[in-house]
């Protein structure tokens, strides 16, 4: 399940960034999944979120751009992200542009530029270096869980494609 041996990381970002990276993130979604038994519209860069909803329209053409190493660079047209809300002590509420956010994610992506965040997130400040190793993490979880994993056999609406 987490083969890399990557760290848990904190970082400070805006609203405005999270919308640019979930741009970037979705940029080659499609509306659909399989397309002649294979898997079709991914690139292995799919957010995968929690504490957000947000709404990807694919009839949207992706405008977010990178460079020749395939690293973000901008957002210069239309957005296929929409409806983006923050789940705030307990209720979602619309994300904030100019707000400061906590995104955990994984030194790879926060401190290594992976996933195609080199020109993005290095720079920020860091809440959490290395906090824990990734297994760490998972098993954390779902010891917390009490190792019910059932509440993730459906969908919960997080993400909507469509």
């Amino acid at each position: 399940v987490c083969p890399f041996g990557n760290n848990m990381c904190v970082v400070k970002v805006t609203g405005a960034e999270i919308l640019d990276m979930l741009e970037f993130f979705c940029r080659h979604t499609q509306s659909e999944y399989v397309k002649d038994g294979e898997a079709y519209g991914e690139d292995g860069n799919f957010p995968q979120i929690s504490g957000l909803k947000f709404t990807v329209d694919t009839s949207i053409e992706s405008t977010a751009e990178a460079d020749k190493a395939d690293a973000f660079t901008e957002v210069t047209g239309a957005r296929r992200i929409s409806d983006v809300m923050v789940l705030k002590n307990g209720e979602y509420i619309p994300i904030d542009v100019n707000a400061t956010y906590t995104v955990s994610s994984l030194d790879y992506i926060i401190k290594n530029g992976g996933c195609g965040m080199l020109n993005t997130l290095a720079d920020h400040e860091l809440v959490l270096d290395d906090a824990l190793a990734d297994y760490q993490v998972l098993i954390g979880y779902i010891d917390k869980l009490g190792g019910d994993l059932s509440q993730y056999k459906n969908a919960d609406g997080r993400i909507t494609v469509k």
